[in-house]
């Protein structure tokens, strides 16, 4: 029987796994891999994916930014993303404003140090996303970006 294998980051260890589960071992063994190496590069700068994430949300947005709106970005909900912005907070990123019209809604806004940082991780992201494109050809880059826009497109099914 031919078997794919999957890595299993904490253990450094690598397990059969059968055919029929290898592509969603295979697509998440991937990813982690891609955020490791992105967590890794913004630690020189004191950012994490996650914080990334929540500053490019923030950022990017043309309309004002609630909780619930980057709950819906980083296709999560409202009670995870919480814990993610008092550190965000704390360090200066971003601030949390509850809107004058209803006090249950809180507008999140980037400071100009998050900006910054945002800008910087940006760089950082580019250059991550380079390093890992040079693995491959134009042609494979192609044939990768067709496949994982596929993956993607699953996710509403």
């Amino acid at each position: 029987m031919i078997c794919s294998r999957v890595y299993n980051m904490d253990m450094n260890e690598r397990h059969d796994i059968s055919p029929s589960t290898a592509l969603l071992n295979d697509a998440i063994a991937s990813g982690k891999v891609c955020l490791m190496r992105l967590d890794r590069a913004l630690e020189q700068i004191g950012l994490s994916s996650d914080k990334f994430w929540v500053l490019q949300a923030v950022a990017i947005s043309s309309e004002e930014v609630t909780v619930t709106h980057l709950a819906e970005c980083m296709g999560t909900v409202k009670s995870n993303v919480t814990p993610m912005l008092d550190p965000l907070e704390k360090d200066d990123l971003i601030r949390r404003n509850r809107s004058t019209e209803d006090r249950r809604l809180v507008h999140i806004e980037i400071t100009g140090y998050g900006k910054a940082q945002y800008e910087r991780g940006r760089h950082i992201f580019d250059d991550v996303n380079q390093s890992l494109q040079s693995a491959f050809s134009t042609a494979e880059l192609q044939t990768f970006q067709a496949f994982l826009k596929r993956l993607i497109l699953t996710r509403r099914q």
